[in-house]
């Protein structure tokens, strides 16, 4: 079955719900607010939809989220602040996974704070702008995609960079290790 339209409100009748997988469909408008009331969602999944619009801030509140996968739709503006405040959920023990790629998220990198608790996060193929900072060094990251950007700078040395599966590729100017160095 392909679904069409918007996600009707009458979902958050599963109270129970521990997955909500609704990608590969056509659905549309914004992505709802009303998702919150799914207090048992571990896994968030809309991707390949046409979803539009910015991206809730009230998804940073689902106590049990730890997966959210929001690619090929297109969510426009930034990510929302409150995303750089996920805790790592107790009962789940697990860390955060965000993937948002190709979207149009138009923001300024070096100003978006990450969680700690993230180990993957692709907002790989948008038109994000500005720098990776120092900081994004010290994160527990295994998995950073911010390939197909406009990022410029050099990449900051250190933490897991240079470990961990590190996606840096078509960006407008950046540099140093794991692509060319900088002149």
């Amino acid at each position: 079955m392909h679904l069409t339209g918007i996600i009707p409100s009458t979902i958050t009748k599963l109270k129970y719900l521990t997955a909500l997988r609704l990608s590969y469909n056509s659905l549309s408008g914004p992505i709802p607010s009303f998702l919150t009331q799914l207090p048992q969602v571990d896994l968030l999944e809309l991707s390949y939809n046409k979803f539009s619009r910015t991206i809730p801030h009230s998804l940073s509140n689902l106590p049990s989220l730890t997966y959210l996968c929001l690619e090929h739709n297109n969510l426009t503006g930034e990510i929302p602040e409150s995303f750089g405040k996920f805790k790592q959920p107790s009962a789940k023990g697990s860390a955060w996974e965000i993937y948002l790629s190709r979207n149009k998220f138009e923001f300024d990198l070096s100003k978006m704070e990450l969680a700690k608790s993230w180990q993957y996060f692709d907002i790989s193929h948008n038109k994000i702008y500005g720098s990776i900072p120092k900081a994004k060094t010290r994160l527990n990251l295994k998995a950073l995609n911010v390939s197909y950007n406009s990022l410029c700078g050099k990449i900051p040395q250190g933490g897991n960079v240079q470990n961990y599966d590190s996606f840096f590729s078509h960006n407008k100017c950046l540099c140093g290790s794991p692509l060319a160095a900088c002149k």
